[in-house]
């Protein structure tokens, strides 16, 4: 449901945005309660003379049934997690996780621990913990931490943001930068075997019946001096999970994996494509044979990716950067779903994908009047649908 809509420009940093989460989290509060409120969101209480209408319902049932809402999860890019919880914890910093103690410097916590036994996953920090930090340290409180039922282990950086386009980035591109310089296809240049790897994919996804990424060009690793890494232009979300998926065929060739490293390539993109097609089989909640079994091939993959790191750093070459994301990963995979959710039915994909569609709508309305108006042209949208969909069901 949209309910704001307000362009960039006007706002103001550590106000504008604090100000409609402090709105929106005593909208939903009610909704928890399942009671029409008796204070308004700065808690002034409803009277004769400041909100009338208000006043008169103030303490009746929200709904006949009286239902109540509850809170599942926040989830989205950690980025905006960082920023809309004012987190202090996070990718740049060397406290990398305010799940964990994980660090980028300590060794006993360094956050390259992928293994579901170490020492690192027995640091976790419980919401009752973190809370208790934040009154500590005196920290401004994010107004999204009032909310009725809210934990910090229920807010998700999903897998769109984890993997399609974090840490999937870079392994894929790594993988094709070295099996283009294995002459895997053959070419008189790189661009070359490039061109002819993604006529190859090209030809992949045609099969699979799937929207292929326009190219594969040598901007990935320009100059080999820098780490490989495919851009958003180059490739959407979803579209680099299906090319880590290609890369998995590819790389299990029995041709391609003669050596050591080629094995551990393999069992690295073999680990992903296993968690890929676990995930795809279950809908929103998962069995716990499920859960554990996605578990063990993040486990796996992640260790293999250790593994392709330190031979890369040993070789003084770019290849196989592990990013903080790779931990995150950890928690959406280890404790996420530990929980039965599925992480690849709870991503940012719809919610992206509306955002784009309200960007359109936003565009298309004047600058002055675009907050009012945007949600105007919303509720007219919504509705038409809502009413065509409430005749269909008549009609059954």
């Amino acid at each position: 449901i949209l309910f704001c809509a307000i362009p960039l420009l006007h706002v103001v940093a550590g106000k504008t945005l604090e100000a409609i989460y402090k709105v929106w989290v005593w909208s939903i509060n009610c909704m928890a309660v399942g009671l029409f409120p008796d204070l308004d969101y700065n808690g002034v209480p409803f009277s004769e003379t400041h909100y009338p209408e208000r006043f008169a319902m103030a303490g009746k049932y929200l709904t006949r049934t009286r239902q109540k809402a509850v809170f599942s999860e926040l989830r989205g890019d950690w980025k905006w997690q960082v920023e809309a919880l004012n987190l202090e914890q996070y990718y740049n910093d060397d406290d990398i996780c305010h799940l964990c103690r994980a660090h980028k410097k300590r060794r006993r916590l360094f956050y390259t621990q992928f293994r579901r036994d170490s020492r690192l996953r027995k640091t976790h920090v419980s919401w009752a913990r973190f809370r208790d930090w934040l009154e500590h340290e005196r920290r401004t409180r994010s107004p999204l931490t009032r909310l009725l039922g809210f934990s910090t282990w229920r807010c998700w950086v999903d897998a769109m943001h984890n993997l399609d386009l974090g840490i999937y980035q870079g392994i894929a591109a790594s993988c094709l930068v070295e099996l283009v310089g294995e002459n895997v296809w053959p070419g008189a240049t790189r661009q070359e075997g490039y061109k002819r790897a993604h006529i190859e994919y090209k030809a992949w996804c045609a099969e699979n019946l799937l929207t292929p990424c326009p190219t594969f060009d040598k901007s990935i690793n320009p100059g080999g001096t820098e780490t490989p890494c495919f851009q958003v232009h180059h490739a959407k979300g979803a579209q680099m999970k299906y090319i880590m998926l290609w890369l998995s065929t590819i790389s299990s060739k029995p041709e391609n994996y003669t050596t050591s490293h080629g094995k551990m390539r393999m069992s690295l993109m073999s680990q992903f494509a296993r968690f890929e097609e676990v995930c795809a089989r279950y809908d929103r909640w998962l069995p716990p044979e499920a859960s554990e079994e996605i578990a063990d091939a993040m486990e796996n993959a992640l260790t293999c990716l250790n593994a392709l790191a330190d031979e890369a750093a040993n070789a003084n070459e770019f290849t196989w950067q592990i990013l903080p994301k790779a931990h995150m990963t950890t928690h959406m995979v280890y404790d996420m779903a530990a929980d039965g959710v599925n992480p690849r039915r709870v991503t940012c994909y719809a919610d992206e994908d509306m955002v784009g569609k309200v960007k359109r709508i936003v565009l298309n309305c004047h600058g002055k009047a675009a907050s009012s108006m945007s949600l105007f042209r919303y509720v007219i949208l919504v509705g038409t649908r809502w009413w065509t969909h409430l005749r269909d069901m008549r009609l059954r």
